[in-house]
């Protein structure tokens, strides 16, 4: 897996679609960085008419949930000409809760019903740090 961690940056902003770009600035309106303990891109699958994709995005504990377990969620999308215009439809699901040393398993899990085609996931560790949410950002657009 292509892991972006403590500045360490195997992936760059050209790798993503711009759908995916979007998507990822929208994340913290959704989550709030703080919250957000990792991130996994999974490559997009353009077509002819339509582009797909998936994120998988796991949440730090909040003080309801037990004190390890980390939140799932997935962010499925896709991109296609309706009426000639593009639209994007995202779709967000709460997938469960599981403690942090199982997550590679599930998203070995993800990665082998996918079959082939879903390559390498990026993942970044965010573990709720703005620093390094702003530097996978930086990281991602060249800078």
């Amino acid at each position: 897996m292509r892991r972006i961690e403590d500045l360490n940056i195997r992936m760059t902003g050209s790798q993503l679609t711009p759908t995916q770009r979007g998507l990822l600035l929208e994340l913290p309106e959704q989550f709030g960085v703080v919250n957000i303990d990792r991130i996994w891109i999974f490559s997009a699958r353009p077509g002819k008419t339509r582009e797909t994709g998936l994120f998988v995005i796991s949440l730090l504990p909040s003080n309801e949930h037990v004190a390890s377990h980390r939140t799932l969620f997935t962010l499925r999308y896709r991109v296609e000409s309706i009426n000639g215009k593009l639209q994007r439809i995202a779709d967000r699901t709460e997938e469960g809760r599981a403690p942090p040393e199982r997550i590679d398993r599930i998203i070995a899990g993800v990665l082998s019903r996918a079959g082939d085609d879903a390559g390498d996931p990026m993942e970044a560790v965010i573990e709720g740090d703005l620093d390094r949410w702003q530097a996978l950002l930086a990281a991602l657009e060249g800078r």
